[in-house]
């Protein structure tokens, strides 16, 4: 049993049928009654906080493999104000409504937790659990602000059993144009099965031409050898900060795929270690403040949500991707 088609959530009788899907899934993974339960909640929980929050939901899950062990990936996505503080209310620190157990009960209740806000804009969240123990994988967080709705800033998430790939897009300008870019270089991502960043740059370079074109950097983490291999054409900025606070900055080539390619983009290759905390961020962010390396302990959320509260520009789009 692989994705199950996805569910647009419109009514009551829509919860009840997203934790059908999600029992179906449990039951193909292997999830134990107990674990099944617990994904059920879950489910409930997202379904009905979309009803409660948000317009255009929606929930599908698929069954994942690990290390061998199988488990089911949930997905919720809407269109809505976006979680102004994900942070606080994974720690349970907002009023919920849904079922009551809100963000901080779905946490408990799952392995992993991704989220993705565009503030005003939207929020997705991905959990994951597994029918045995597997190895961590970082939680991804996503947190963007756009200058104007539609934002030009956008983000790629992706992951295989060993492997988790970021991108980080700043399409040229503001506006519905810079919007366009992003959008088909996230687009164009999606569809691909690459393992080379720089090819995937060259190949987005093309792709890019029609556009108002857009600088991405892309990141890929190999988590079976903790090898972390990134490279970028334009001002999107990455650094991988270790457990002790030491910072590896990653600096991207010169450029705007899709109209101006000055080099072969340098490739940074950086060994991680467990807790490490990898930070991609558009230059809507200010590179001058740097708030990461007393809070890597933190939740990939909390310490995007500080970034953003800390760094964002006022006069600019601005996205953060947190994973560790």
């Amino acid at each position: 049993m692989g994705e199950v088609p996805t569910l647009n959530i419109l009514d009551r009788a829509s919860v009840s049928l997203a934790r059908q899907r999600v029992l179906a899934c449990a039951e193909a993974a292997g999830l134990s009654e107990q674990e099944s339960a617990w994904m059920l909640l879950v489910v409930s929980e997202l379904a009905q906080n979309q009803l409660d929050h948000a317009e255009d939901g929606t929930i599908s899950c698929a069954v994942v493999q690990r290390a061998g062990v199988s488990g089911i990936e949930i997905e919720a996505a809407d269109r809505g104000p976006g979680i102004a503080e994900p942070a606080s209310a994974i720690a349970g620190l907002l009023p919920s409504r849904g079922l009551g157990v809100g963000l901080a009960g779905v946490r408990r209740n799952v392995g992993e937790l991704d989220v993705d806000v565009r503030i005003g804009v939207s929020t997705t969240l991905r959990v994951r659990r597994f029918a045995a123990s597997v190895p961590r994988h970082p939680e991804v967080a996503v947190i963007g602000r756009g200058l104007s709705v539609p934002s030009g800033d956008d983000a790629w998430v992706s992951r295989t059993e060993d492997v988790l790939w970021l991108a980080g897009i700043d399409g040229v300008g503001h506006g519905s144009p810079a919007e366009q870019a992003a959008s088909r270089a996230r687009a164009w991502l999606r569809r691909q099965q690459g393992s080379d960043p720089v090819a995937l740059l060259e190949a987005l370079h093309a792709e890019l031409r029609r556009t108002r074109g857009a600088a991405i950097t892309l990141a890929r983490w190999d988590l079976a050898a903790d090898e972390l291999v990134v490279a970028g054409v334009g001002n999107v900025a990455a650094r991988l900060y270790t457990p002790d606070g030491h910072l590896h900055g990653m600096m991207p080539t010169s450029g705007i795929l899709g109209h101006r390619w000055i080099s072969t983009p340098r490739i940074h290759r950086v060994q991680t270690t467990p807790r490490s905390v990898l930070l991609l961020a558009t230059d809507g962010i200010a590179s001058r403040s740097d708030p990461v390396p007393p809070i890597v302990g933190r939740s990939a959320a909390h310490i995007a949500q500080i970034v953003v509260a800390q760094a964002a520009k006022e006069h600019d789009d601005a996205l953060v991707i947190v994973a560790r």
